[in-house]
């Protein structure tokens, strides 16, 4: 049997977080005559197997994915005003018409996510856009299997290398005990602004 402390250990997440997520169902767990939550050590394991295997598709899926990404997809590192830590995200943002497609999406994946509906606007040149549906992922666990399905099926348009630099950006989050705090943190800042700036580079020419 493992602690919820160890669990937590395991996951890279905090105790409140396992605890949520045992309550859930996702881990079936007892608790102690002094009141602290126990977990199984073979559902432990079928978790993490869970959370750090890419999502099952087919090669065609993969290869389709993966063309959509490179044209409609957003690889983002997302800053922190109150933190010197920053976040990844992950989008593929369509037309409403594409609901169906989205939810296609979600499904395939099962991982946590956001589906946001954005109603059509004006812009300042007085051009109105069509209301757009998006599909967004920020947690670790679902940015991590993302990082695997692109190496098995790799992106071919300039998002290739936004996707390098993402990639490298989830990898140091997920392994951030092995770096020194300072390291940690500068490494993560030097990568948000080489995404920025690699972007900005494409919007001049």
């Amino acid at each position: 049997m493992f602690t919820s402390a160890q669990v937590a250990e395991l996951l890279g997440r905090n105790r409140h977080y396992v605890i949520k997520i045992a309550r859930e169902g996702n881990i079936p767990f007892i608790i102690t005559d002094g009141g602290h939550a126990r977990y199984a050590g073979e559902h432990v394991r079928d978790l993490i197997l869970h959370i750090f295997q890419p999502p099952k598709v087919t090669p065609e899926w993969g290869a389709w994915f993966s063309g959509l990404v490179d044209g409609e997809g957003h690889f983002g590192i997302g800053s922190q005003k109150t933190s010197p830590h920053f976040q990844p995200t992950f989008s593929v943002k369509l037309s409403s018409y594409e609901v169906p497609l989205i939810k296609e999406i979600a499904e395939k994946f099962g991982l946590p996510h956001k589906v946001y509906h954005s109603p059509p606007y004006t812009n300042s040149q007085g051009y109105t856009s069509r209301p757009c549906v998006e599909f967004r992922i920020h947690s670790m666990d679902a940015c991590y299997r993302l990082v695997e399905l692109f190496r098995q099926f790799p992106l071919r348009s300039q998002k290739a290398k936004d996707f390098k630099i993402w990639a490298e950006f989830v990898e140091l989050k997920r392994g951030y005990r092995y770096c020194r705090r300072e390291d940690y943190i500068a490494r993560q800042a030097y990568l948000y602004h080489m995404l920025k700036d690699l972007r900005a580079s494409r919007r001049l020419l």
